[in-house]
């Protein structure tokens, strides 16, 4: 856990296991590259109906060609709703 406020984290910094790749008013651009794959997940956050709102995006790739059908599979995600 860290005391850094929200703000204060910039491009370049880590974020759990995650690098940050880039960082604007309305997205953030995370990443993680290893020897079997490359992830990468997109925070942004939007306004709809007056509700603010955030999609997630996540890209993976598969960096050794012989993994690719055992580790690279499609998953498909539920939409998950938070309301506060």
């Amino acid at each position: 856990m860290t005391d850094k406020a929200a703000d204060a984290y910039r491009a370049g910094d880590r974020l759990g296991i995650f690098g940050i790749m880039e960082k604007t008013e309305n997205e953030l651009l995370l990443g993680i590259d290893d020897r079997h794959l490359d992830v990468r997940v997109s925070v942004l956050k939007t306004q709809q109906a007056g509700y603010q709102t955030y999609v997630i995006s996540t890209v993976v790739r598969c960096t050794i060609v012989l993994a690719g059908p055992i580790w690279c599979q499609s998953v498909e995600f539920i939409p998950l709703s938070l309301e506060r």
